[in-house]
Parts: structure tokens; sequence; C-alpha cells
């Protein structure tokens, strides 16, 4: 599981720290947009007022136990959403299973990312707003398709896609 808040915190002081950095005068640029380069697959579950649910985060550095699907729903997911090994601990699909098996879904409402929360934050969002994420974010997953701005059918159960965050494309309009 992610440690949330100290890596909230940090990034915190990094912009704080990057913010200071500009010249007080005014003589420097607007901040004009703000950009992540974030760890691959990672997901953080918030309750419905959009609290950390420590006992439901996920990332690459999961080790939670494999999930078993047959041999034709491999193949079937992987060509739809480019996953390699979807039943594979470093990819959501297992770390679903496992937050059902604990029951630690109980209080679960969404699932934000990192970037997200921190944008969020930095944005001055409701806490309880679902922000979207890029497709290129979601495809770390392994439940985005690959075809389309969408979660995949092929491996949601039947509750997943109301947990999941939206997908936009940079552009698009939130």
């Amino acid at each position: 599981s992610i440690d949330v808040a100290p890596l909230l915190g940090a990034c915190d002081r990094v912009l704080d720290a990057s913010l200071a950095a500009l010249p007080a005068d005014g003589r420097g640029a607007p901040v004009a947009a703000v950009g992540f380069s974030c760890f691959a697959m990672n997901v953080v579950g918030a309750d419905g007022d959009g609290n950390v649910l420590d006992d439901c985060t996920a990332s690459y550095a999961s080790s939670v136990p494999a999930r078993s699907y047959g041999a034709d729903t491999m193949g079937e997911i992987r060509r739809a959403t480019g996953c390699p090994a979807p039943g594979h601990p470093s990819y959501l699909p297992a770390n679903l299973l496992r937050m059902r098996r604990d029951r630690s879904v109980r209080a679960l409402r969404s699932f934000r990312t990192i970037p997200s929360l921190l944008a969020g934050r930095w944005t001055g969002a409701d806490p309880a707003d679902i922000l979207p994420i890029g497709h290129s974010e979601a495809s770390w997953t392994g439940m985005a398709s690959l075809r389309a701005c969408r979660w995949d059918d092929s491996i949601l159960g039947p509750d997943d896609e109301e947990l999941l965050p939206p997908i936009m494309e940079v552009g698009d309009d939130h």
C-alpha cells in the first residue's frame, strides 16, 4: 500500500519552494499550467467525502496474490487493454480482488491517482469531486481500453466503473 499523506506533503513542499523561487517583484511569468510525472500505476481509494482510505491503495509495488483468469479471458483482456498480465499483482484487477476479499471496500466510493489528488489540493477543488485522469495514466492500471478513451468492459466487475475516475484526453473540457 501507499503511505499517501507523507507523499502528498512532500509534493506540497516542493510546490511551495518552487513558487517561493519565483521573482517577488512580479517580473516572472505567471504560472499557466502544472504538469505531473508520476510513477506508473497508482490508485488511492477515497470515501464519499474524498478522504483517503489507506487500506484501499495500490501501486506497482503491491504484493497481493496474483488473480487467476482462464486462458481465453487472459487473451481477451490482453487484446482489449494491452495489459500483459492482468492477474499480476502490479495491476489494479488483482488489487481490487484483494480489497473485496478483505472487505476494505465498504467505505470506498472512488479511486483517485496521486496526480489527481494533488491537482485537487492545488486548485481548490472540492475533495469529494473526482477529477479525471488521462488515458496514459489510466492505461497503467491494466483496465483501460487501448482503442477508446474509456474503461474496458472485459475486465471490470459489476461496480468497478463507478469507482474509477473519468478518463479524459489533454484538451478535453472538465
